[in-house]
């Protein structure tokens, strides 16, 4: 049981939305597959090999607990008693019976914070690719609507639209378990993150490719018209979809949507926006954006203005902000903005919504984002390959605001629904399209 709960746990830590989903799935990929009634055939490939000494991961844990201690971003640690903390995790983890066990142990530890970027990354087992590559994917997107778990998008040609899985089908069990049960068993394993949002995020995208259970899935869904069905599906490799796209939508406007803010995204962006530059309006598309780099940030969004603006700053663990400009380019786009986001727009994502907003430069549109907008500043390696990461700066908005464990609220909130889902139709985009003034002209 101990071995079970340390693997989940590192499932939900390493696996924060601030970096997309992309590392929640190659996580889980190498974990032992178990489930809740015991090992799965096969359990142990893929698991991590015991390398550290009891005399190694006494002083590890110090090592962590230290790091955290003196560079964390708050000094008052998130209201959590960090002392105590590292009182009552320290007896677990100097008797822990394996490496797996005793990394299991840092991920509870600083779940107590609940911050979505200060994560215990494990080691690599032998034969594991890099972060961000192969892994594979089930073909679709979980989501909640109307207080249920739902398919809110299934990739086109894969193996679940293949099998019959359609956006606002019902997901009632995963591999003979209520999905309830399977919620509700996680929960017991970890503190939380950022937000409930945040957390829900990761509780859906574990039940497609958690280690805490077998592979294949099979996903027992309830049809649009209430008939009840099962389909069994595995992993499969499928092209890495663009970072940016850009088309335009039927009433004229421009379309671009953002998948993450990582170069050369910014020159991509670029691009685009040249191809539709004389259109009326222009909606920005980054829901499931779950972050990237600041300079990408900054280079875009100086597309929008035409002198350098002030975005927001970073305040360090001594109250000291360091203050971010956009990079403005040479012709600024000046009609209406209106960009999208959901609840796995994160980081970066709520930045830019909150800077956009604030400036009153755009309308945001869609469900409040993710409320995780710390920065992962801080890394330190340890012996046997593991890796601290940790929020060095919190985010201020340009006003002052501070989004960690808020997030952003959209000026114009529109929900999911299964009559939507089911019928095709993209509400939130629709409503984005026919806002009658978008957001304002660029500033001067």
């Amino acid at each position: 049981m101990g071995r079970r709960r340390a693997q989940v746990r590192r499932l939900l830590s390493n696996s924060t939305l601030s970096f997309t989903l992309c590392a929640l799935l190659l996580a889980a990929a190498a974990c032992v597959r178990t489930t809740p009634e015991g090992p799965a055939p096969g359990a142990g490939q893929g698991s991590v090999p015991d390398v550290l000494t009891p005399q190694d991961r006494a002083e590890i844990f110090r090592q962590v607990w230290e790091t955290i201690d003196e560079h964390y971003y708050d000094p008052n640690f998130r209201g959590v008693d960090w002392r105590a903390v590292g009182e009552r995790y320290r007896p677990p983890a100097e008797s822990a019976r394996s490496d797996a066990e005793f990394y299991g142990v840092f991920e509870l530890m600083l779940a107590e914070l609940r911050d979505g970027h200060t994560v215990f990354v494990w080691p690599r087992p032998p034969g594991e690719k890099d972060e961000g590559g192969g892994g594979g994917g089930l073909g679709l997107k979980l989501g909640e609507v109307e207080g249920r778990v739902a398919v809110v998008e299934v990739e086109p040609g894969s193996a679940a639209g293949r099998a019959g899985v359609r956006a606002g089908q019902l997901l009632r069990e995963v591999n003979g378990r209520a999905v309830e049960e399977h919620f509700a068993f996680l929960r017991t394993l970890i503190a939380g993150s950022s937000t409930e949002r945040l957390f829900k995020s990761k509780l859906r995208a574990a039940l497609l490719r958690g280690g805490f259970l077998t592979m294949p899935r099979r996903l027992g869904l309830t049809d649009h018209d209430g008939r009840e069905f099962a389909v069994e599906l595995s992993p499969e490799d499928s092209p890495e979809p663009p970072d940016v796209t850009a088309r335009r939508l039927g009433g004229g406007a421009g379309y671009i949507k953002l998948r993450r803010w990582i170069a050369p995204a910014h020159e991509e962006f670029a691009r685009a926006l040249a191809t539709l530059r004389d259109a009326p309006s222009l909606v920005i598309d980054i829901r499931g954006n779950g972050g990237g780099e600041t300079r990408v940030l900054l280079d875009i969004a100086g597309h929008f203005f035409e002198r350098p603006t002030y975005y927001g700053g970073f305040r360090n663990r001594a109250g000291e902000v360091q203050k971010y400009h956009t990079r403005s380019g040479p012709e600024a786009y000046r009609r209406p903005v209106v960009i999208l986001v959901d609840e796995e727009s994160a980081s970066a994502s709520e930045t830019f919504a909150a800077f956009m907003q604030e400036a009153g430069r755009a309308r945001v549109v869609g469900r409040p984002t993710a409320g995780s907008t710390l920065n992962q500043g801080g890394r330190r390696r340890f012996k046997g390959g593991g890796e601290l990461r940790y929020s060095t700066r919190s985010f201020l908005s340009p006003s002052g605001r501070e989004l960690e464990g808020v997030g952003v609220a959209p000026d114009l909130e529109v929900a999911l629904t299964l009559a939507d889902l089911r019928a095709g139709r993209d509400a939130a985009l629709e409503a984005a399209e026919a806002l009658p003034s978008g957001g304002g002209g660029a500033r001067r």
